[in-house]
Formats: C-alpha cells, sequence, structure tokens
C-alpha cells in the first residue's frame, strides 16, 4: 500500500488501513470514517455517527487506545461527513507525514 493509506507508529512499524477497518466495522452506528496522521506521536479520527453519543465515542476511543502504543495521542472529531476531495474517493486512512520519516 502507499504511505498514505498507513499510519506509522514511533517504533516504525506501520498500520495499514484494514486494521482500522476491522476496529471500526464493530461498531453499526458508525457511518463513515477517516484516521488522519499529523505527527509520528499523533492520529485525529474523524466519525460520521447519526447524533453526538458520547457513550459511542468514549467506548471507540477506548478500543482505539487499546490497540494503538501507549505514546500514541487520539483525538476523536464527531463531523457531519467525511467530504471526499474533487476526483477521488474518501480515503480511510491518511498520513501527513507519509514516508518522509527515515532512519
Amino acid at each position: 500500500g502507499r504511505a498514505v493509506d498507513s499510519v506509522e507508529l514511533p517504533d516504525r512499524r506501520k498500520l495499514l488501513w484494514p486494521f482500522f477497518y476491522d476496529l471500526f466495522s464493530r461498531y453499526e452506528e458508525l457511518s463513515q470514517w477517516r484516521v488522519v496522521q499529523a505527527d509520528p506521536l499523533r492520529l485525529r479520527v474523524e466519525l460520521v455517527i447519526p447524533h453526538d453519543d458520547v457513550a459511542l465515542m468514549k467506548q471507540i476511543e477506548t478500543h482505539l487506545r487499546k490497540a494503538l502504543p501507549g505514546e500514541m495521542s487520539v483525538k476523536l472529531e464527531r463531523m457531519a461527513a467525511i467530504p471526499a476531495s474533487p476526483g477521488e474517493k474518501v480515503r480511510m486512512v491518511i498520513s501527513l507525514i507519509g514516508s518522509s520519516i527515515r532512519i
């Protein structure tokens, strides 16, 4: 997969989009999601859910924190929709750092 379709962990391992797909597919209420990596230690998770379900957001956050290394910061954001760029499909995982981290 492309670097933008994965998240790079602090130890340089990569999590590919199927990792997140498997995690989020457990939640029927979740109609759309996207993971954006701003830097090696921070993820923003955009979620489209039908209403402001605080309990669901907490459940997803807990699940993510258990699945990710402890040093990773996770911020959940409820969205009305996740738009695609013109001419593109919606990407589920976007790394803004891509493959720019090198040893």
